[in-house]
């Protein structure tokens, strides 16, 4: 479940332009987006560590703050 939240995301900022390479990790994503999208830089990186800590820790608040995160993120073009 939590990676086809995360997939959505990367859905979202791919429609903009941004597409994650197969070979990126959540993290460098992350940061090349970021740097592509600058003010949606906290967003992304909020969305990413959360899904981090759900996908790779185990630990965090749980999927709904991530679902949330993801249904504000804006639609991108």
């Amino acid at each position: 479940m939590v990676c086809a939240v995360y997939d959505r995301f990367c859905g979202k900022l791919a429609k903009g332009g941004v597409r994650r390479a197969a070979y990126e990790g959540p993290l460098d994503f992350a940061v090349r987006a970021g740097a592509l999208e600058t003010e949606l830089s906290a967003e992304i990186e909020e969305i990413t560590a959360l899904y981090v800590q759900l996908r790779y820790a185990g630990a965090g608040e749980g999927p709904d703050r991530l679902t949330e995160a993801i249904k504000r993120f804006p639609r991108r073009r």
